[in-house]
């Protein structure tokens, strides 16, 4: 099911990145960039799709420019958006693989679009890179290098030829081999992290404790309780393990100036430490749970740490960066919500919840008693939770989608767009297997109490949600239009 669906991701990015024998190749779209101070045009660094949240416009010097060491005393570059300077680098290396001596990194004239350096000593002719780092504003980090040459001799000042570059930005055809973005793999596990700690909470005070409220299937709620507890570790486990990850994917070469920086100096680093204090949490309410006595309040305690995890993604993706920040933050916050009580109450209920059923309790009813079957209670309880979860999902899914894309346009004329628009494909068919779950298996497991029945629809349904956790997770690393 994974290769059919990479081939029809691979189809939906990138159009005209292949084409079948005879068949037209798309034209690609093409711009020009314009030095600071002259007309010529220059080529822009390359720069990593993956990560492309940011984009350099200009440089001086430009790429590839032989220039004459009087002309070069400052390094000066543009982006696209504003960029964080804790964040954000530049370092001059010469042919020889030294350092240059540089004045502090500084936003000239107060305009957060550019970063500014100014060179010690003047240059000796040769070769020199200039390596770069630029913080977004949605606290993703941006690398790259470009190339100019200091000449012994004056250059003969004619003008750079113009160059055409393929397109960059949220529009730009991306290749195959960036479909599943670097650390794809590390937002997945920490999304399913969250969203299986999110269903285990939920399941337990939505499903389970107005159950053990009415006295009703004693046994199978006994049955249950260790299950929920084997989740709830293995969710905390993977907020843990997700830690470190999200961390070295995130600063990547950097050194500890850079982690320090994010750490506690940004969004990014406030979310992580959030993730860490909730784990921690868990931990604490996990401990108290070995417990009878304490069991109830150690439940408490998985719940508060419930409520904070949601925040994470607003605090570590485009919801923070985006000029909408005070209304994407708190929608974002219930998409995540009603995503974790929804699929995560699903893996739930499959892993936990069907195993914990006895048939043979109250699988026939006592005579003059209308009483349903352990499996039905259990179902009808969950699809209650799920519904309320779903209208939440819908709803601040559809304002959050609009608040990153502006509109439908983009929905089938960018990347990222197309990227969501699978997802939303995903989405539809886990609602649909869904829907069809509600309406014709749950009535039928009133009167035939068989778990079978419920297994293979409800498991195709989650491993459509886990799909897509994994658009998710690709969606985090592209840039909005």
């Amino acid at each position: 099911m994974v290769t059919p669906l990479l081939v029809l991701v691979s189809a939906l990015l990138a159009p005209g990145v292949s084409s079948p024998a005879g068949a037209p190749t798309a034209p690609k779209e093409v711009f020009h960039v314009r030095s600071f101070e002259s007309g010529s045009r220059l080529a822009a660094p390359r720069l990593h799709t993956d990560r492309l949240h940011t984009e350099l416009l200009e440089s001086r010097p430009e790429e590839s420019a032989s220039l004459a060491s009087r002309d070069v005393a400052e390094i000066l570059l543009r982006f696209s958006t504003p960029v964080q300077l804790h964040l954000s680098r530049i370092r001059v290396v010469d042919d020889q693989g030294r350092e240059l001596a540089t004045g502090p990194l500084a936003h000239p004239e107060g305009d957060e679009h550019r970063l500014f350096v100014t060179l010690a000593t003047p240059l000796r002719p040769g070769g020199y890179t200039v390596e770069w780092r630029a913080g977004a504003p949605d606290n993703h980090l941006i690398t790259d290098t470009y190339t100019f040459r200091v000449e012994a001799h004056e250059p003969s000042g004619e003008a750079s030829p113009d160059i055409t570059l393929p397109r960059q930005g949220a529009d730009a055809p991306v290749p195959a081999a960036s479909l599943l973005p670097s650390g794809s793999g590390t937002r997945w596990l920490h999304l399913l992290g969250l969203i299986l700690f999110l269903g285990v909470t939920a399941f337990r005070f939505g499903v389970v404790r107005p159950l053990q409220g009415r006295g009703e299937m004693v046994a199978t709620l006994e049955a249950l309780e260790p299950r929920l507890r084997r989740l709830a570790w293995l969710a905390t486990l993977l907020l843990l393990a997700a830690l470190p990850l999200r961390l070295l994917d995130q600063v990547g070469t950097g050194g500890s100036e850079l982690v320090m920086a994010l750490l506690f100096r940004s969004a990014w680093g406030a979310g992580w430490f959030l993730q860490l204090a909730t784990a921690s949490m868990a931990l604490v309410g996990l401990v108290l749970l070995r417990g009878t006595e304490n069991r109830p309040r150690g439940w408490n305690i998985l719940a508060g740490a419930a409520l904070l995890l949601p925040l994470i993604p607003a605090l570590s993706g485009h919801a923070w960066g985006t000029e909408w920040r005070a209304m994407a933050v708190p929608f974002l916050y219930l998409h995540v919500a009603g995503a974790g009580i929804w699929l995560g109450g699903l893996l739930v209920l499959l892993t936990a919840g069907l195993p914990a059923v006895g048939r043979a309790e109250g699988r026939t009813a006592p005579p003059g008693e209308n009483v349903l079957p352990p499996l039905a209670r259990l179902v009808n309880g969950f699809s209650r939770v799920a519904l309320v979860a779903v209208a939440t999902l819908v709803i601040s899914g559809s304002v959050s989608s609009f608040l990153q894309l502006g509109g439908v346009v983009p929905l089938f004329t960018t990347a990222y767009g197309r990227t969501l628009a699978l997802k939303l494909g995903l989405v539809a068919g886990a609602f649909l297997l869904g829907f069809y779950n509600w309406r014709k298996v749950r009535p039928s497991l009133n009167e035939r109490p068989d778990p079978g029945e419920l297994r293979i629809p409800a498991s195709v349904e989650a491993i459509l949600g886990l799909l897509v956790l994994l658009a998710t997770a690709v969606l985090v690393a592209m840039p909005p239009p």
